[in-house]
């Protein structure tokens, strides 16, 4: 595996860690951290909150098309703006390309027209050509409704196993100034209305309950990931991982090392035949894993959750498991130490984790074994590490 890489050396074993804690966006005492499970949920939650936004609405989305939820959100917002309410809405050009172009660009531009300031990020080629794509997805309603999580939108998501975390209170309000970088980046405008809605909250009490944390490479910022090294290091009894695709060997050697010191650890990834390639990906890391006392799980359906659990604590967001979402992609995680949703997750893992294959149990299959056979794995992690 990949030695780790300079950046994040402090978080690895017989290593301090930094001084500070990995930077964050803020920490703040949420009123609320309610966990969303599935599109139905998640839109409506989503919906809610769009139709009693009065100030401003901030949109954030790595896919999104004018079809299904997609189309559902953008009347919403559509709605919201003929109505007088500031919507402003950040696009990745590659992960919302649709063929024809022209249809979601005409889309958007209509969006556009009634009120809706839409910016695109990148380019239309940008994930094809292994350059950096805005992966975040993030929805905030007037600074006091926030959701961070996985699911993109379109109707073709619409039967993928997802999560999103709604927040309230004043880590809304953290994922409002989040919001303002990735939109001042896409050549976005001053937003008086949020800066007013802003300071609103600047005085709030603050605790380490909730931290927003993100990678932005290109920036030299690999706050998510420094987070979910640290806290797997740090684990004492449990790491439990979802995630679509494993993809990055230096969480892979963390959670080698926490498996090695006892802990329980578990990594429940997407099976064959939900996506082209990308699975196979996952299943180079088996020997390593196996051989550790990680137990390995997949789904056959396509679970885009992407969340670390450690201990009493819990990462959730945009970032994948992967050598991309570390080294490439900006991403958007949310951490929390809320007891109850803690809870909540740890329920919800068991219950996917009760509709999976274990791997182990009967070794290797012929083609997991030529997999995972060191040549074929170099190639496959070079040739798919930096797609999913």
């Amino acid at each position: 595996m990949d030695p780790i890489p300079a950046s994040l050396r402090t978080a690895g074993p017989g290593r301090s860690l930094p001084s500070r804690p990995a930077p964050a966006i803020a920490a703040g005492r949420t009123a609320g951290a309610n966990l969303l499970v599935d599109q139905a949920q998640i839109l409506d939650s989503m919906l809610q909150a769009v139709r009693g936004a009065r100030h401003v609405i901030d949109v954030s989305m790595y896919s999104w098309l004018p079809s299904g939820a997609g189309l559902a959100l953008g009347e919403a917002l559509r709605a919201r703006a003929r109505a007088g309410v500031e919507v402003n809405v950040t696009l990745d050009a590659s992960g919302s390309l649709q063929w024809p172009w022209s249809a979601a660009r005409c889309y958007f531009d209509g969006l556009a027209r009634d009120g809706v300031r839409v910016r695109r990020t990148g380019s239309p080629f940008d994930e094809l050509l292994l350059r950096s794509v805005d992966h975040r997805k993030l929805l905030v309603a007037d600074a006091r409704a926030a959701f961070i999580g996985g699911m993109n939108l379109a109707k073709g998501y619409g039967s993928w196993h997802d999560a999103m975390v709604r927040l309230e209170g004043p880590a809304a309000a953290a994922a409002a100034a989040s919001f303002v970088g990735g939109w001042a980046r896409a050549g976005g405008g001053a937003s008086p209305r949020r800066d007013a809605l802003l300071a609103r909250h600047a005085t709030s009490s603050r605790s380490a309950g909730v931290q927003l944390l993100e990678n932005r490479p290109a920036e030299g910022e690999q706050a998510a990931t420094r987070a979910v090294l640290a806290r797997i290091y740090g684990a004492r009894e449990r790491v439990w991982v979802q995630t679509p695709f494993l993809g990055d060997e230096v969480i892979v050697r963390a959670l080698v090392a926490a498996a090695r010191r006892g802990v329980d650890v578990r990594v429940l990834v997407a099976g064959r035949g939900t996506f082209p390639l990308l699975p196979a990906l996952s299943r180079t890391f088996l020997p390593d894993l196996l051989a550790a006392g990680i137990r390995v799980f997949e789904r056959p359906t396509m679970t885009h959750k992407k969340l670390v659990l450690t201990d009493g604590y819990v990462t959730m967001g945009s970032m994948n498991v992967t050598r991309r979402s570390r080294a490439r992609d900006v991403e958007l995680t949310v951490g929390l130490s809320d007891r109850a949703l803690v809870d909540k997750v740890a329920a919800m893992y068991r219950a996917d984790q009760a509709d999976t294959k274990e791997h182990g149990a009967a070794g290797l299959g012929a083609s997991d074994r030529i997999l995972a056979a060191r040549p074929v794995a170099s190639v496959v992690r070079a040739a798919l590490g930096l797609l999913a």
